[in-house]
């Protein structure tokens, strides 16, 4: 990566990829559960804490995070349809390295300032911790697709995504 690339990456992201993945530094697998509420069945995204490592380890990349004003006539880009089914949705365009290989199975978060540290992506409900503490909880998306960026007479130099709000955070 040269210093003109790196230097436009002006944000952090969180790749979150699952459990068996060749690249998996951090790691998570599905599970299906009933809503104690509907009955209905939903898939879930569990975190494995690695037995090496305390915790769960996460793989950080630096990239270009921008939201889309609308996604064409009169549909936003972030907005909150409240139906038969409430959906709130929420996309995400990401650019990042060549380097790093991301699939549609991977999920994405806490998206933040690269020169504040500042969560950008964030949901509207915040945790409570037992010392009474609040803390923010970053916003996690689903990857819909990856398209690499080719330039001419220099090849393959990054990538771009779309990211939609998971519907289970």
């Amino acid at each position: 990566m040269t210093c003109f690339t790196s230097a436009k990456y002006d944000c952090t992201a969180v790749i979150l990829k699952p459990g068996g993945s060749p690249e998996t530094t951090g790691s998570g697998h599905w599970e299906e559960v009933e809503d104690p509420i509907s009955g209905s069945i939903e898939r879930i995204w569990v975190e494995d804490a690695d037995p090496v490592t305390p915790g769960t380890q996460k793989l950080t990349i630096d990239c270009v995070a921008r939201g889309f004003i609308d996604t064409g006539i009169r549909i936003l880009g972030t907005e909150q349809d409240i139906g038969a089914l409430y959906k709130k949705v929420d996309l995400v365009r990401l650019q990042f390295a060549a380097s790093v290989h991301l699939t549609d199975k991977d999920r994405v978060t806490e998206i933040r300032s690269k020169h504040t540290g500042a969560l950008i992506w964030r949901e509207e409900v915040m945790e409570q911790l037992a010392d009474g503490v609040w803390v923010e909880v970053p916003t996690t998306f689903n990857v819909k697709g990856v398209t690499p960026i080719v330039a001419p007479m220099i090849g393959h130099t990054e990538n771009f995504a779309i990211l939609e709000r998971s519907e289970v955070q």
